[in-house]
């Protein structure tokens, strides 16, 4: 995983209506170890990530937003192609 959207995570844990000490009780971990993920110093465990997805009732989309940017940018590049290389057998 390389950086996370710190910013949208930020947005839907407010959306959410949490504090980071309340997220950080609702998933089991420390507050420290929210302010680190969102200060961007820990990419956040497996684990975490599993409890944030559960937590902050992130659709799959949103997931992949917030924590895989780059890959989720280059699916909507490849998308926005469309029929740009027409007569060239689909991938």
């Amino acid at each position: 995983m390389n950086e996370i959207d710190r910013k949208r995570l930020r947005q839907k844990i407010y959306i959410c209506g949490y504090t980071n000490q309340q997220l950080a009780n609702e998933i089991g971990v420390s507050p420290s170890t929210i302010s680190n993920i969102l200060l961007g110093h820990t990419k956040p465990k497996f684990e975490v990530l599993r409890a944030l997805f559960g937590a902050l009732e992130l659709s799959f989309d949103e997931f992949v937003q917030i924590f895989f940017p780059h890959e989720y940018q280059l699916t909507i590049d490849k998308d926005s192609l469309g029929d740009f290389d027409q007569g060239q057998p689909s991938l």
